[in-house]
């Protein structure tokens, strides 16, 4: 089986950190052997550029190896092996949203190698709110997910994407995330979302 990698690529408001409570936060993890990618990075003399080059090269998942010649630093990651769950939270806004506020939870799936994967089932699972419909009706009964009491299901469309609206009535709430599809390993991650009071 290959397994599923789950990229969350727009997340409308504030993540925080993770709030306990439900089965599906639980970050699904392999036991596989890593293997290595390597990079040789030069960096700029300037401290500002070089501190910008450093966080993106660390959010990328690159690791300090050691000094290099030429004024070059190693740096390495795991590969991206196709058994590999990869999660990453992008679309992060300066505010948190207000109670009672939609919110969109767009959801990416795609394999160890990257490829998009349309329809695998998404499930949306959160420790409380309300799912919603795009136009911020109630979710009718066909969309609510099993596995969960308070949660959405959904397929992914042709570009691997899956979107889910939701909302609080204030305070950090937790959700989980899973993906399935035939013949590949559950992809999981996990998303927390503080709404004002």
């Amino acid at each position: 089986m290959r397994p599923l990698t789950i990229v969350i690529v727009h997340a409308l408001f504030a993540v925080t950190t993770s709030h306990q409570g439900i089965a599906l936060l639980a970050q699904e993890k392999l036991t596989l052997p890593k293997q290595w990618e390597y990079k040789a990075i030069v960096f700029s003399d300037d401290e500002k550029i070089a501190t910008d080059q450093l966080n993106k090269i660390a959010a990328s998942g690159w690791e300090y190896v050691g000094p290099l010649a030429h004024s070059m630093v190693a740096f390495r990651r795991p590969t991206n092996i196709r058994e590999q769950i990869l999660v990453e939270i992008e679309g992060r806004q300066p505010k948190t949203p207000q109670a009672g506020e939609k919110v969109a939870i767009t959801v990416i799936v795609v394999d160890g190698d990257r490829n998009l994967l349309p329809g695998a089932t998404v499930t949306v699972a959160a420790g409380g709110g309300d799912f919603l419909t795009k136009d911020g009706k109630p979710l009718p009964p066909e969309e609510y997910g099993e596995e969960h009491s308070n949660s959405v299901v959904g397929q992914t469309d042709i570009d691997g994407r899956f979107t889910a609206y939701w909302t609080a009535r204030g305070g950090k709430y937790g959700l989980g995330i899973t993906a399935k599809k035939k013949d590949y390993l559950n992809g999981r991650a996990t998303l927390s979302i503080h709404f004002q009071r």
